[in-house]
C-alpha cells in the first residue's frame, strides 16, 4: 500500500508541473517585453500612430512589397503636432501665421514661384500673398467671397473662384485681373447663383472648375476661358489637386477616401487612409507633385486630430508626416521645399531639419 501511494504521488508529480507552468509564462511575458525584429518587424519605437500602407524593405523584392500594399500596417513613431517626420529627415514647425479677421479662416493655398497665396474666406473676403517664409507681402481684396485658388506656371498668374460669383478669376504675376470668364451658360448660373467650387490647373495650363452642387468639372483652356469640356463626377469632392501625370485628385469628406482620377471621369485608383488600424472618418486636403500624394484626414469629429499621410505615385502609403491639425482644408509645397497647410485658423508652416 505505501509502494502504491508513492507511485501515484510520482505520476501526479503537482509541484514539477506547477514549475513548469511557471516557467512557461515567464518566456511569454519575457518574448512581449522584448520585441525581436524580424524581416517586416520595425524596430521598437513610441506607439502614437498606425497607419495602414507600405514602405518597401531592403529584404523584401519588389514583387513582395506590391503584394503586401493594402496588407501590412506599420507603427510610426510622430513626434507631435509641431513637428513632421518623413523617410529623408525630420521636419519642423517653423512658423504659424494666425487669421487676422474675427471670422476669418484660411480656406486655400497655392504656391506662386517664391510665394504663397491663401485665401482668406468668411467675411475677410481676400487673398494674402506671403513670402515661404511667412512674412506677409501684399493682399488681394475680392467682394464676393473667394474659396479656392490655383497657380498657373506656364503663364505665371492665379486662379481664384468665389462663391457668390459664376466667374473665375485669373490673375497676373503683379495681381491685377487678366481676365474672367463664365464657367456654365447663363440658364445653369441662374439656377445656382450661389455655389462652393474648387479650381485646379493641368500641366499644359488648362483650367479645371468643380462645382459641388451640380456635381460635375468643366475644363476650360488657359487663354481666355473658354469651354473645352464637361466631365462628369461621382460625388462632390473637398479638395482637388494635378499630380505630376496630369491625373485628378480628389477628396471625399464623406466617405474618407481619394480617388486618382484619369481626368476624365475614370478612377485609376483609391487611396484609403487609416489611422491606428481605422479608416479615417474624413478625408481633406490633397496635394501631389512628382514626390507623391499628400492626403489630410482626421478620424474624430472631437477633439480634431487631423494627420497629414504621404503616398507614393500608385497609391502606397509612405509615411505619416504630421498630427495633432485641426482642419487642414488645403496644403501645398513651397518653390523652396517647404510645407505649408490652410489649417483653419492658420497657416502652419513645416521645414527640413
Amino acid at each position: 500500500m505505501p509502494g502504491k501511494r508513492r507511485g501515484r504521488r510520482r505520476g501526479i508529480r503537482p509541484r514539477g508541473k506547477m514549475a513548469t507552468r511557471k516557467a512557461k509564462s515567464s518566456n511569454v511575458e519575457s518574448i512581449r517585453d522584448e520585441a525581436t525584429p524580424g524581416p517586416t518587424m520595425p524596430c521598437k519605437r513610441p506607439r502614437c500612430c498606425k497607419c495602414k500602407g507600405i514602405r518597401q524593405q531592403t529584404e523584401r523584392t519588389t514583387e513582395e512589397a506590391r503584394s503586401s500594399a493594402q496588407e501590412t500596417t506599420r507603427e510610426e513613431s510622430i513626434p507631435g503636432p509641431s513637428k513632421v517626420s518623413g523617410q529623408t529627415g525630420r521636419w519642423e514647425l517653423f512658423r504659424e501665421i494666425e487669421v487676422k479677421e474675427p471670422n476669418g479662416i484660411y480656406r486655400a493655398i497655392a504656391a506662386r514661384d517664391d510665394e504663397i497665396a491663401v485665401v482668406e474666406a468668411n467675411r475677410a473676403n481676400r487673398v494674402a500673398i506671403f513670402s515661404n517664409d511667412g512674412e506677409q507681402r501684399s493682399t488681394i481684396q475680392f467682394h464676393r467671397n473667394p474659396t479656392c485658388i490655383a497657380y498657373d506656371p506656364i503663364h505665371s498668374r492665379l486662379v481664384v473662384g468665389e462663391y457668390d460669383d459664376p466667374k473665375i478669376k485669373v490673375l497676373n504675376r503683379n495681381n491685377t485681373l487678366a481676365y474672367a470668364f463664365q464657367t456654365a451658360p447663363p440658364t445653369e448660373t441662374a439656377e445656382h447663383p450661389s455655389e462652393h467650387k474648387l479650381v485646379a490647373v493641368k500641366k499644359d495650363g488648362a483650367i479645371l472648375v468643380f462645382f459641388n452642387t451640380r456635381c460635375v468639372c468643366t475644363e476650360h483652356k488657359p487663354s481666355d476661358g473658354a469651354h473645352i469640356r464637361t466631365i462628369p463626377v461621382n460625388y462632390r469632392p473637398y479638395c482637388i489637386a494635378v499630380d505630376s501625370k496630369d491625373r485628378v485628385i480628389m477628396s471625399s469628406f464623406v466617405a474618407g477616401l481619394v480617388d486618382v482620377t484619369d481626368g476624365y471621369g475614370a478612377t485609376l485608383l483609391t487611396i484609403k487612409p487609416q489611422i491606428d488600424g481605422s479608416p479615417v472618418l474624413n478625408c481633406m486636403a490633397v496635394f501631389a507633385d512628382t514626390s507623391g500624394i499628400y492626403v489630410g484626414g482626421k478620424r474624430f469629429k472631437w477633439p480634431y486630430d487631423a494627420h497629414i499621410h504621404h503616398y507614393d505615385l500608385d497609391g502606397r502609403f509612405l509615411d505619416c508626416l504630421a498630427q495633432g491639425l485641426y482642419n487642414p482644408f488645403d496644403m501645398t509645397l513651397t518653390s523652396d521645399g517647404k510645407l505649408a497647410v490652410a489649417d483653419y485658423k492658420s497657416v502652419k508652416m513645416y521645414r527640413k531639419v
